[in-house]
């Protein structure tokens, strides 16, 4: 949830952090992966909302972007309701990149 602890270093000294791009290339585990499947089947939501609101809910600004209309509006209905203690525990738990992010350096 914090690669290299970018995330709670920006925090920490009041630097925003945001999530631009945040579905990345369309990972299909994030898009379509059983958990954030079944977690948003129990919130009546999309996994694509169940991923936004996960960023969201640590506290990272998102931007998103899609021609289609009702992804837009999908987007934005991520505000009126929250992931669990217990959501968000297993979402940390199944998300530790086994790579750099393309945005850190790897020398």
């Amino acid at each position: 949830a914090d690669p290299q602890s970018l995330v709670s270093y920006c925090q920490g000294r009041g630097i925003a952090v945001e999530a631009y791009s945040p579905l990345g290339d369309n990972t299909r585990a994030l898009i379509h992966g059983n958990l954030t499947a079944a977690i948003g089947a129990a919130h009546k939501k999309t996994a694509v909302q169940v991923a936004l609101r996960w960023i969201w809910q640590h506290g990272v600004a998102l931007t998103t972007k899609s021609k289609n209309p009702e992804h837009l509006a999908q987007d934005l209905d991520i505000f009126d309701w929250e992931l669990s203690h217990d959501e968000m525990a297993q979402l940390d738990a199944a998300t530790h990149p086994s790579y750099h992010p393309s945005f850190m350096c790897n020398s």
